[in-house]
């Protein structure tokens, strides 16, 4: 079975990323209404300083359940 991951980046306020997970859904096109809603949510919440909204982003993972992965979601290190 596949399971589609909607996960993405809201800090947009300077340097450094939020990765958060938004949901997981079991239908492609339910992921990307999802991430449609966050995308627009977050770029709404924007001041309009710094890169904002650029800096946002949210992207779909598909992934098949009952298997090991190994996904990088993103972050940011020094």
């Amino acid at each position: 079975m596949k399971v589609f991951m909607v996960y993405g980046n809201d800090y947009v306020q300077g340097y450094g990323q939020y990765i958060n997970l938004y949901g997981i859904f079991t239908s492609k096109e339910e992921a990307e209404k999802a991430r449609d809603r966050v995308l627009k949510a977050i770029v709404d919440g924007c001041t309009g300083e710094w890169d904002c909204p650029d800096a946002a982003w949210v992207e779909i993972e598909e992934i098949v359940t009952d298997m090991d992965c190994d996904i990088y979601l993103g972050g940011y290190a020094e």
